[in-house]
C-alpha cells in the first residue's frame, strides 16, 4: 500500500491518496485532535468513526445483495464479502440503506442478538430488508412482492392510523331517484338462496382471491343500506294500510 498525505493545519484536515492492492488493506486518516478516524479499505469502502458509532460507505454489486451499487451502513461495514457489525456487550444491532442501478432504494434493519461482534453474509443481511422504494416511487413495507405499476403503497401487516381519508368517485344517492329500479324483495331472496351473498357484493371466494377495494366496498354497502331503507319505507306503508283496514273493521 502506498499512501501520501498533505496536512493542512489551517483548515485542520488531511488530504490523502492511497493505492492498495488487497481488499482488506486499509488507509487510516485522523484529523488532529479528533479520534473519529476515516478508514479506506482496498475495495473502496470508506468508514467514518469506530465501533458502534461507525458509518460506512461502499458498494456490494453482487446478486446476493440486490446488485447494490452503493450503500450507507450504520454499524455495518462490508469487506471481503462479509458484513462486520460491532457490539458493546449489550447491543449489536445495525442498519443499512442501499441503492442499485435500477433506482430501487432499500432500508434494512438488523436486530440485536446479544452484544458481541459478529460477521454476517449477504443472504442473512438481505433477509432483513424492511422497506423498499421502487424507482417509480412505489413503496413496499415488509414486502417486495407487489405490482409497483398498480399499487403506490404495499404493506404486509397491520396499519394503525388515527384517521384515513379515502377518495370516493360516486356515492349511490341515485338509489333514491324515482327512475331507479329496485329489485323486489322476493327477487333478492331468490338471489341469496342461489348465490349465498347479496347482489353486487363480492362473494367470499372473490374477496379471498382478489381482496376488496375499500372505496368501492363502502359505496356498495351504502347502496345496500339505501335499498334496505326503501324496503323498510315500503314495508311501513303496507303496515300502515293494514292498520287502517283493521281500524275500519273495528268501527
Amino acid at each position: 500500500m502506498i499512501v501520501s498525505t498533505i496536512n493542512n493545519t489551517t483548515s485542520n484536515f488531511f488530504a490523502f491518496k492511497a493505492i492498495v492492492n488487497k481488499p482488506d488493506a486499509k488507509a487510516i486518516v485522523s484529523a488532529q485532535g479528533n479520534d473519529e478516524n476515516f478508514v479506506v479499505y482496498g475495495d473502496g469502502t470508506l468508514v467514518r468513526g469506530s465501533g458502534m458509532k461507525s458509518m460506512s460507505f461502499g458498494s456490494a454489486c453482487v446478486s446476493s445483495f440486490y446488485f447494490t451499487h452503493s450503500y450507507i451502513g450504520f454499524n455495518a461495514v462490508r469487506t471481503n464479502n462479509k458484513w462486520h457489525i460491532k457490539g458493546d456487550y449489550s447491543n449489536n444491532g445495525a442498519g443499512i440503506i442501499c441503492a442499485n442501478a435500477v433506482g430501487d432504494i432499500r432500508f434494512l434493519t438488523i436486530p440485536r442478538d446479544g452484544g458481541a461482534d459478529r460477521d454476517l453474509d449477504d443472504q442473512t443481511v438481505s433477509a432483513n430488508s424492511k422497506m423498499i422504494i421502487r424507482a417509480n416511487g412505489s413503496v413496499g413495507i415488509g414486502t417486495e412482492n407487489f405490482d409497483e405499476n398498480v399499487f403506490k403503497l404495499a404493506v404486509k401487516g397491520s396499519i394503525l392510523a388515527k384517521e384515513i381519508k379515502v377518495s370516493v368517485a360516486l356515492l349511490p344517492d341515485y338509489v333514491f331517484d324515482s327512475s331507479y329500479y329496485l329489485r323486489s324483495i322476493n327477487d333478492v331472496e331468490d338471489y341469496i338462496k342461489e348465490n349465498k351473498h347479496l347482489p353486487e357484493v363480492p362473494s367470499q371466494a372473490e374477496a379471498s382471491k382478489n381482496g376488496i377495494n375499500v372505496s368501492e366496498m363502502n359505496s356498495i354497502l351504502l347502496k345496500k343500506i339505501e335499498e334496505l331503507t326503501l324496503y323498510v319505507i315500503e314495508q311501513n306503508k303496507k303496515i300502515e294500510n293494514l292498520q287502517n283496514e283493521v281500524n275500519n273493521l273495528k268501527k
